[in-house]
């Protein structure tokens, strides 16, 4: 009993700091969207700020960011198996996995500039292609409905994040089974569906959850480089708060956030599960 209660003690510093503004972020946000705690108007209990979540623009919103999160996760764990595949065992594997991991290194606010200068109308994507006589008039990446540069900034910035957590998971299957594949007769696409990718999976849904909640939640690319029309969740959420001064809604959206990315956790923890099994 003593040794389970020091080791309580010794870790109550850590996980109590993390319970404590958990519990009380939530719970005021929580108690914010019934209309307690009001900053602009009366306090008192309502419904209003969770009637009004069922809106046109809401639902907009929220598919726009389903969108980004899963373009961006699963776009960037495909690049990342081709390049894991390209560059094992080669000559220069080092190298070109120190240069991937680069846009760690880089906020994405900055990434989202650069990304956005290059591709503009008179960028030098546009210059190029000209030059190339590939096309006659400049190409507009960015329009106020597209979300083509959010995706490109989104899958750039998080495929070195889930290198990190795929590369040791490809590296460590041993190369006498995929040479029993091979000798078997069985080709690259066949190997990697039938050996490499279940041998991954636990590891891949990690990677693809954790970048998902990252883009899903985002708000200076989409801020950035996003379409006019429609705003993902975050944005929706600081515009509702600062500009309409309506921090009961922009808390009912928070607290709808933290809802689907909990059903999703869920979703994945059980799906681990029945991997594992």
């Amino acid at each position: 009993m003593k040794k389970r209660l020091k080791t309580y003690l010794f870790l109550l510093p850590g996980i109590g700091y993390i319970l404590f503004f958990l519990v009380v972020i939530i719970g005021f946000m929580t108690m914010q969207s019934f209309g307690f705690f009001n900053y602009t108007g009366k306090s008192g209990f309502t419904l209003q700020y969770w009637n009004s979540l069922f809106s046109r623009r809401l639902l907009d919103s929220f598919i726009f960011s389903l969108k980004v999160g899963a373009v961006s996760s699963f776009g960037s764990l495909i690049i990342t198996y081709l390049l894991s595949f390209a560059i094992k065992g080669s000559y220069f594997q080092k190298t070109i996995l120190s240069i991937y991991k680069v846009p760690i290194f880089i906020p994405a606010l900055v990434g989202s500039f650069l990304i956005i200068n290059m591709f503009d109308y008179s960028g030098i994507v546009n210059f190029i292609l000209q030059s190339l006589h590939i096309i006659q008039e400049p190409i507009r990446f960015r329009s106020q409905n597209s979300a083509f540069l959010v995706y490109l900034v989104q899958i750039w910035k998080n495929m070195p994040f889930q290198l990190l957590i795929m590369y040791p998971a490809i590296q460590s299957i041993r190369k006498d089974i995929l040479d029993a594949g091979r000798n078997l007769g069985a080709g690259r696409l066949r190997l990697f569906t039938e050996i490499i990718f279940p041998l991954t999976l636990s590891t891949s849904l990690i990677a693809v959850i954790l970048v998902f909640i990252g883009t899903f939640g985002d708000f200076a690319v989409s801020s950035t480089a996003g379409p006019i029309y429609p705003f993902s969740l975050s944005r929706l959420m600081n515009y509702t708060a600062y500009n309409q001064q309506n921090w009961g809604l922009s808390a009912a959206i928070a607290v709808f956030m933290i809802i689907v990315i909990t059903a999703l956790v869920s979703a994945y923890s059980y799906l681990q599960q029945k991997i594992v099994k």
